[in-house]
């Protein structure tokens, strides 16, 4: 199972950041990701890669700190097009990273993608319950 990446397509976004072109998304890049992704399991340890997975999410929750220091600005403002900061490229990065951490601690672990969707559709569910805003569904 690979998850869903969002229609920003930060994993390829982030491969592209590195070498420096844009990499299209498509069903044989996917394809070529998952296999990956499988190799890399094949040829670690569960130990190993759990704490890999520690040290990205500790990466992640650095870059959005950095990202909210340097911009205290609004969902709308962030949203809004401008030349990238260094700050927005490594939060793109960090999200990535943690992407393959949790496709990787996922298979080992033979979740089920409908065991995670199920979840997440009861704690988006409960968030918007909580927010009142569940009425415009």
């Amino acid at each position: 199972m690979i998850l869903p990446i969002p229609k920003i397509k930060i994993y390829i976004e982030a491969q592209a950041i590195a070498k420096k072109e844009y990499i299209e998304h498509d069903d044989e890049a996917e394809m070529k990701m998952s296999r990956d992704i499988g190799s890399i399991i094949q040829n670690s340890f569960y130990d190993i890669q759990s704490d890999k997975a520690i040290e990205e999410l500790s990466e992640l929750i650095r870059a959005i700190s950095r990202y909210r220091m340097f911009h205290g600005l609004t969902y709308h403002e962030l949203n809004t097009p401008k030349k990238e900061r260094k700050e927005i490229i490594n939060l793109k990065e960090e999200i990535a990273d943690v992407y393959i951490m949790l496709e990787q601690i996922i298979r080992m672990n033979n979740i089920s993608e409908n065991e995670i969707k199920k979840i997440m559709r009861e704690k988006i569910d409960r968030t918007l319950e909580r927010l009142g805003a569940n009425d415009n569904r």
